[in-house]
Parts: structure tokens; sequence; C-alpha cells
């Protein structure tokens, strides 16, 4: 019975050595793992940090040249819609002074045609007072 009992308590005894001797190295294996997962996930998280940045970087790059795009378009079509603004007004004025000058032009040679009529018309009247008076 001692044996018996010696031999269950030896048996007991080297379960315990081995098992905290296993439970030890699974601690020493996991906090091993650990600090590699910890450095693993560093690695991993500033990989993506820097991913993320380089997509920031080129979404503000893209949306910089659509603004620039943009920008250009509204600035051409705000020149388009003065240049015709300016020609239509430009093509008015010219009619105006075509029209001014013109009509002046007219007045001007009205004028002169009546003042060439008074000068023959007094040329002539100076004739015929010329010729009654030799009578």
């Amino acid at each position: 019975i001692i044996q018996k009992h010696w031999r269950g308590y030896d048996t007991w005894y080297s379960y315990q050595i081995i098992f905290l001797s296993a439970v030890i190295i699974q601690s020493g294996v996991r906090r091993m793992l650990h600090k590699n997962w910890n450095a693993s996930v560093r690695i991993q998280v500033a990989y993506r940090g820097y991913v993320v940045r380089q997509t920031l970087v080129y979404k503000h790059f893209a949306a910089t040249e659509i603004q620039r795009a943009w920008r250009g378009l509204t600035v051409f079509r705000k020149t388009i819609s003065i240049r015709s603004f300016l020609f239509t007004q430009n093509a008015a004025a010219m009619r105006i002074q075509c029209v001014w000058r013109g009509g002046r032009g007219r007045v001007q040679f009205r004028h002169e045609m009546n003042r060439t009529r008074e000068e023959e018309a007094t040329k002539s009247f100076a004739l015929v007072l010329a010729s009654t008076k030799i009578v």
C-alpha cells in the first residue's frame, strides 16, 4: 500500500514538474511570439500609414489638377464671353461711327453744293447785271 501511494505521488509529482516546465516554456514562447507579433504589427502600422500618406498625396495632387483645369476652363469661358461682348460693342461702335461720319459727310457735301450754287448764282447774277449795264 505504501508503494502504491509512493508511485501515485511520484507520478503526480513528475506530472507537475513536466506540466510546470511546459507552462514555463509556453510562457516564454508566447512572450517571444508576442514580441515578434508586436514588431510585425508595428511594421504593418508603419507600412499602412505610409501607403495612406502616399494615397493622400496623390489625391491632393489629383484634386489640385482638377481645380486647376476647372479654373482655367471658367476663365477661358469668361474670356470668350468678354471677347464676344467686346466684339459686338466694337461692331456697334463702328456702325455708329459709320452712320455719323456718313451723315456728317452728306451735310458737308450739301453745304459745299449750296455754296457752289450760290457762287454760280452770284456769278450769273453779276453777269446779268454786267450785261444790262452795258446796253
